[in-house]
């Protein structure tokens, strides 16, 4: 049996709705995927929801942190790091470990490279127990909290200059 994910955006008969809200339910709904077992599908809805809404995402950190989120839960460690590399222009690598035996309560350990860039440890156990939300929601808010977001800052200046422009013309 194969997943479709919903997506609001290809609905033709949805109601105009602002970009934020449909951005929030696709992601969402790919949240909902994640944590049902359809990783897979998880992965496609984020990448059909973040690739064409980067922009927007970036400038919004409720829906980075909801990007974030929902790549976590679905297993997409290479979206997290591209999204989070465009967004703040740092690195942030994943390495996750099969095994059911975390070294903290958390299952989860973040380690400072020489680099500068953070690997964060997650112990598969993380996915499957019973605090499995709490824990990407904590992860997903760490990786996002105070973040730099140069693709916001040229964005909210290329708009404030379109806006003076146009009130000069």
């Amino acid at each position: 049996m194969t997943t479709r994910a919903f997506s609001v955006a290809e609905d033709p008969s949805a109601p105009d709705l602002p970009p934020a809200v449909i951005i929030r339910s696709c992601l969402e709904n790919a949240q909902l995927l994640a944590l049902g077992g359809a990783t897979e599908a998880a992965r496609r809805q984020c990448a059909e929801t973040i690739i064409p809404w980067q922009l927007w995402i970036s400038r919004d950190p409720a829906l980075l942190q909801l990007a974030v989120n929902s790549l976590l839960h679905a297993r997409g460690f290479e979206m997290v790091r591209r999204l989070l590399a465009a967004c703040r222009g740092g690195r942030v690598r994943f390495n996750l470990i099969d095994s059911d035996l975390p070294p903290s309560d958390s299952g989860i350990a973040a380690t400072v490279e020489r680099d500068g860039s953070t690997t964060y440890t997650i112990f598969n156990s993380v996915f499957s127990g019973p605090s499995r939300v709490r824990l990407i929601e904590a992860l997903s808010r760490r990786l996002t909290t105070g973040l730099t977001t140069p693709v916001a800052k040229r964005a909210a200046a290329h708009l404030q200059t379109v806006r003076q422009e146009a009130a000069s013309s």
